[in-house]
């Protein structure tokens, strides 16, 4: 059983994570990355939108995800 202060520091630990991916990846600085912009993001998805460019290729796209075509070529090699 996990206790509080394994999950304290997991939430720090993604929360510093999405602070530097925000901040790299993104473009955002002073107060697009704030606090409440980073825990939103944290405690959602991690994803500054769900666009068609940023979300499931299935369903925007009618593309196979990249879990998909990495069991194919899977399956294909075991042939």
């Amino acid at each position: 059983m996990k206790d509080r202060a394994i999950r304290r520091s997991q939430k720090t630990r993604k929360k510093m994570k999405i602070k530097r991916m925000m901040k790299e990846q993104w473009g955002y600085d002073g107060e697009l990355l704030s606090e409440k912009n980073v825990g939103k993001n944290t405690s959602t998805h991690g994803k500054p939108c769900s666009c068609w460019m940023c979300g499931n290729p299935r369903k925007h796209r009618n593309q196979k995800t990249k879990q998909e075509v990495i069991a194919e070529l899977n399956e294909k090699d075991l042939d």
